[in-house]
């Protein structure tokens, strides 16, 4: 089951408050790989408490998010 329609919505609008690009590395959505997307990442995770609010989801490509999660990059050091 996927999230509730009101969630996806925040998660688009959060992506398109930086042009669809990812954060981190800044690549568009044209730039991705072949299978790469443009993914909205909560800054306060899900599990945690994050609320689906769109001054917390960061838009990272599929390469930085994944790097993210295995501890590989910091997006704290992204200006919000």
């Amino acid at each position: 089951m996927g999230r509730p329609r009101a969630h996806r919505k925040v998660q688009k609008e959060g992506r398109e408050r930086y042009g669809n690009c990812c954060a981190f590395c800044r690549r568009s959505e044209d730039e991705l790989e072949e299978g790469e997307t443009i993914e909205g990442h909560h800054i306060i995770e899900y599990h945690d408490g994050g609320l689906p609010r769109v001054e917390n989801i960061i838009p990272l490509c599929t390469t930085c998010h994944r790097a993210y999660h295995n501890g590989e990059i910091d997006v704290n050091i992204i200006a919000f």
